[in-house]
């Protein structure tokens, strides 16, 4: 056999050999993907879960705080005021001067954070829970004043104002504006309520 021909062989078993490492290379970073993809598939859900939870439990621990500043002006007496920070990571917040109540509302929420269709209490807070689609649930946090305060936005009691996401917490002044001297011993204490920035 020639030398010519010898070097070819050893060229075409070279190549050959280079060929097949390329083949499996791309059927490896194949694999790997398929395997990323499919493991993502099933996390990224358990992942949305997780932080929609996170966001109702700190929602829930602001609610618990503003509750707690409005006994405290209410306590300090008319005139007495207060400016909380509100962080909205998700969902908007509603002050409600027509129902006398502040309301969170989580939309398409993938934690199912109580049981769907019942209301529950967490201290002053009411709890519930909707159902709307395949672990898609719609979760409501109200915090209900009716017959206790007499909530205004912007010292109107017909206003209400939604905040919604933002970078920066919202800062929001809370205010004890009493009640008219003539008005009877059980008529509900005003609390005007402003977003300020």
């Amino acid at each position: 056999m020639s030398s010519s021909c010898i070097k070819y062989k050893r060229g075409f078993k070279a190549m050959n050999k280079l060929a097949q490492i390329w083949v499996e290379t791309v059927i490896y970073t194949l694999i790997g993907l398929v395997i990323i993809g499919t493991t993502l598939a099933f996390v990224k859900p358990k992942i949305q879960e997780v932080q929609d939870q996170a966001v109702i439990e700190q929602t829930i621990e602001i609610m618990r705080y503003i509750d707690s500043v409005v006994s405290e002006i209410t306590r300090g007496g008319e005139g007495n005021t207060r400016i909380v920070e509100i962080g909205i990571k998700k969902g908007n917040l509603k002050f409600d001067s027509n129902s006398d109540s502040i309301i969170f509302t989580l939309s398409e929420s993938k934690s199912m954070y109580s049981e769907p269709g019942r209301t529950i209490k967490d201290g002053n807070i009411n709890i519930l829970t909707e159902k709307k689609g395949s672990k898609v649930y719609d979760v409501t946090l109200t915090l209900d004043y009716t017959n206790k305060y007499n909530l205004q936005y912007d010292n109107s009691e017909v206003e209400a104002k939604t905040i919604t996401k933002a970078p920066i917490p919202y800062k929001v002044k809370l205010e004890n504006n009493g009640v008219e001297p003539s008005a009877p011993a059980d008529t509900p204490i005003k609390i005007n309520i402003n977003v300020v920035s």
